[in-house]
């Protein structure tokens, strides 16, 4: 190609490069509000297509016709927020947005309004009774004029209320004067829950910095842009399934999805977790919301009681790596020698410990022997549960078990957390 348009070629790859590196990471937090992944308050951090404010501490969305909403809550794992609802002017009725026609939302963003809401409108004109919508006596919005304050200077107007269902506009909730003045809504309605709007936003995509060189060294840095763009805009995305199971970001496993700081595995249609020493361990499940998975303990051999992980020392983490042993893990050392009594370790004969010998079928080739049950608390190393010939030769953990909670049917793992990305 030639000079002029290799020069626009590289713009346009230097943006989306450095555009899409900002957009893997979230945004500092608003206040005491996180701002998660995708959503953005600026051009470095978040996915700018999702763009909300930070104003003074607040948190708040901007409508289509330049009305700020203030953002209530945040669900990243539902892909929904919370905004509140205009104030309501006591006097006469109307909604802090009533001159801007409502609640509107740009129809080419990422947002819009989720079918969870009900809405209900106020102080509307007799035209309002050709429509479809509640506007008997006994509709929602005649409970919130009577027994909410804010509703109460809209007593004695007409009011109506709707489902904001997928037969309607999703991204508007219209007022006008001469039509209804004022509007609220409230989410998945039951007695005493609070009004409020919820907006839906989906994950989409990302699309800055260039100089003067010759035609040799723009073709170098052209190549090298092309394979960055290419990796960023890939790893702004969960990777593929590993077999039917999910690996939703910042989990990766390949240089092209996720963030590779988060590497796990896909060996043969099976999600595993490489440990610093080099031992897979299968992933059994994944809470992405609260940032933890739950991990496979190592087989116990029957014959001899010791952990397949055992010549590694058991299980190690890199202590640079985001990824940490979480304190809901309950540890049971098995096939211990004398040593362990000098301990704080729990080693007596109503140890957890002593019922899974007795009671789980992996632990009966270690009845008979020495073993201590302990809570992964936040004053042990969240790196590591150590084993080793000559101390505890097994080990197993079991998950927010409770007193008199069956230890055959318990959730069996090692639950591991990892730090968000931002």
């Amino acid at each position: 190609m030639n000079t002029r348009v290799m020069m626009l070629v590289l713009v346009f790859l230097s943006f989306v490069s450095f555009i899409c590196v900002s957009a893997l990471y979230a945004c500092p937090k608003c206040g005491s509000m996180d701002v998660p992944y995708p959503l953005s308050t600026g051009d470095h951090c978040g996915n700018p297509k999702y763009r909300v404010y930070c104003n003074n501490g607040s948190l708040e969305f901007l409508s289509a016709v330049g009305f700020y909403y203030k953002i209530l809550s945040i669900n990243p794992c539902a892909y929904k927020f919370i905004i509140r609802p205009p104030l309501i002017q006591e006097n006469t009725c109307q909604s802090s947005d009533l001159s801007l026609g409502g609640l509107w939302l740009d129809e080419n963003s990422p947002f819009n309004i989720s079918t969870r809401n009900t809405v209900m409108l106020l102080n509307c004109s007799e035209n309002i009774l050709l429509s479809p919508l509640n506007c008997s006596s006994n509709s929602l919005c005649r409970q919130f004029e009577e027994k909410v304050m804010e509703g109460k200077g809209c007593r004695n107007t007409l009011c109506c209320t709707y489902l904001k269902d997928a037969s309607m506009t999703s991204h508007r909730i219209r007022i006008r004067v001469g039509g209804c003045s004022a509007y609220t809504s409230v989410v998945d309605i039951k007695p005493g829950d609070p009004a409020s709007n919820s907006l839906l936003f989906l994950p989409l995509s990302c699309v800055s910095s260039i100089l003067n060189m010759n035609t040799r060294v723009m073709m170098l840095v052209l190549v090298f842009l092309s394979f960055v763009s290419f990796i960023c805009v890939s790893a702004l995305y969960d990777c593929p399934k590993c077999g039917s199971m999910d690996v939703p970001y910042p989990l990766s496993t390949g240089d092209h999805c996720g963030n590779p700081k988060y590497r796990v595995y896909c060996n043969n249609g099976s999600l595993e977790f490489l440990s610093a020493v080099g031992f897979y361990y299968k992933i059994l499940s994944i809470n992405p919301c609260a940032y933890k998975f739950i991990i496979r303990p190592p087989l116990i051999q029957e014959n001899t009681c010791q952990s397949s992980d055992l010549s590694l020392g058991g299980l190690w983490l890199d202590e640079n790596s985001p990824f940490n042993i979480s304190t809901h893990n309950t540890v049971m050392l098995l096939n211990c020698s004398e040593n362990i009594l000098l301990s704080p370790l729990n080693c007596s004969s109503n140890s957890l410990c002593r019922q899974f010998e007795e009671k789980v079928l992996e632990g009966k080739g270690c009845r008979n022997t020495l073993c201590c049950t302990y809570l992964k608390d936040a004053s042990m190393t969240s790196h590591r549960i150590r084993i080793r010939v000559g101390g505890c030769s097994a080990y197993t953990s079991v998950l927010d078990i409770k007193p008199g909670d069956p230890v055959e049917t318990s959730n069996y793992g090692v639950e591991l957390q990892w730090l968000p990305t931002n």
